[in-house]
């Protein structure tokens, strides 16, 4: 099994959490693909959106070895995404567009915004960090809603530097689940995460809230030690560059990529890498099979 007072290639700065004999194991119900149900989930999520003239399109392509299909729902400069997984994306261009015209106007009169004050350019109010946050949870509430175990797992603010400005492009929230009081980790797998303009417009919307459907079966699960003498056996990308302090160890579900197919979901042991705790990496708490977030 190994040290873990001798790791090669991670160092510890936590205990080691006490481990539970065995989890539950979850079945996840995926819908059946057909332009009925992906319809069904933008009207869920966008009530009103298929009203109007919207251009309709279904697309299929390789992922992993498995063929991803989706549907588009398109008008003007506004899209909506259905993959097969059950996930959607809203893409609001026009969104990106109007902030584009407002922070070439500021560039030109030489003026400098960061992303986390509040400041009023031609009477347009840009929004800070906080309030991007509060909005973004408005707007997830509002389009088909959020799961009672939710959290907010990060928040970022993407920049754009040149000509001695510095432009904030998008804020990123990202929200998360539980699952018996478990985080659901994986990379770009279940949740939210919406991308808002510093003019407080969603221009971007991803959602995936898997349908747990009831418990598949307990089993017996590999204690954290193991785990971590695993994970220094099988470094990820995160080691490249010398010596990686575990910050924190817990026990969570795995969520697959939006754009892939689950049936069900399996425990995992988490080490998060940074202080934040919004970096990890993962291994199957079942079979010791090696995952990286």
């Amino acid at each position: 099994m190994g040290d873990i007072n001798n790791l090669r290639n991670f160092a510890v700065n936590t205990s080691l959490p006490k481990d539970p004999r065995s989890m539950k194991i979850y079945a996840i119900r995926n819908p059946t693909f057909t332009q009925e149900s992906c319809s069904n989930l933008v009207d869920r999520d966008y009530p009103g959106w298929l009203d109007d003239s919207v251009t309709v399109k279904e697309s299929s392509g390789e992922h992993g070895g498995e063929t991803v299909r989706g549907t588009s729902f398109k008008k003007d400069e506004r899209q909506i995404l259905v993959h097969d997984s059950g996930s959607l994306q809203l893409m609001e261009e026009s969104a990106t567009f109007r902030w584009e015209s407002v922070k070439n106007r500021m560039r030109a009169a030489n003026q400098s915004f960061r992303g986390e004050q509040n400041m009023t350019f031609e009477d347009t109010l840009l929004v800070s960090k906080d309030e991007a946050l509060n909005r973004s949870i408005d707007y997830a509430l509002d389009h088909g809603g959020l799961p009672a175990d939710w959290f907010v797992s990060s928040r970022a603010v993407s920049v754009e530097m040149g000509m001695g400005c510095t432009f904030a492009c998008d804020y990123l929230i990202y929200l998360d689940r539980k699952v018996d009081g478990y985080p659901v980790v994986g990379s770009g797998g279940e949740g939210a995460m919406v991308g808002m303009t510093p003019l407080g417009e969603v221009s971007n919307y991803i959602v995936l809230w898997r349908d747990i459907s009831g418990v598949k079966r307990t089993a017996h699960i590999v204690s954290s030690e193991t785990a971590l003498a695993y994970l220094d056996r099988h470094p990820a990308h995160c080691t490249m560059h010398g010596k990686v302090t575990i910050e924190r160890i817990e026990l969570g579900y795995y969520s697959a990529p939006f754009d892939n197919v689950q049936t069900e979901m399996n425990p995992v042991w988490v080490f998060y890498t940074n202080p934040q705790c919004t970096q990890y990496e993962f291994v199957d708490a079942l079979g010791l099979r090696f995952s990286r977030a």
